[in-house]
């Protein structure tokens, strides 16, 4: 009679190799799911940021230099530019995080801008577009 050894080795190693390959999709899967959890976080607070400047643009009535001092960054008379680094610390160089506010074409008592956050690799995180009622100066 003829031993079953070698048939239950053969077994034992194809259900070995499908527990790896799991095991190897599943490690993929759990790598892929950090990355977009961090870009998800990131964009999370690129959103809390841009909606903070949007107030305070909104409050100032596109006062942008008054803006600069309260929050930070920097106008240079067209755009306003702040960064930030992996924590979201403001630095005033190039950081991991930008936030370019740039304004918007003007209409009789509408004032707009564009607010939008990208990334030390340009990807954009997010883009606000927003407006204000202008005082008339005239009544």
């Amino acid at each position: 009679m003829r031993s079953k050894t070698p048939l239950a080795m053969m077994e034992l190693l194809v259900m070995l190799l499908v527990f790896a390959l799991a095991a190897a999709v599943c490690v993929q899967v759990f790598v892929f799911a950090g990355a977009d959890s961090r870009r998800d976080a990131a964009r999370d607070r690129a959103l809390a940021e841009v909606q903070n400047a949007a107030e305070c643009i909104k409050s100032l009535r596109g006062d942008y230099e008054t803006a600069a001092r309260r929050l930070g960054g920097a106008w240079d008379g067209t755009r306003w530019v702040l960064e930030w680094d992996d924590a979201w610390s403001q630095t005033p160089d190039a950081g991991a995080y930008r936030l370019e506010v740039l304004p918007g074409p003007e209409t009789e008592l509408l004032g707009r801008a564009e607010l939008t956050v990208y990334t030390a690799a340009g990807e954009v995180l997010c883009t606000l577009q927003t407006a204000w009622q202008e005082v008339d100066v005239h009544e």
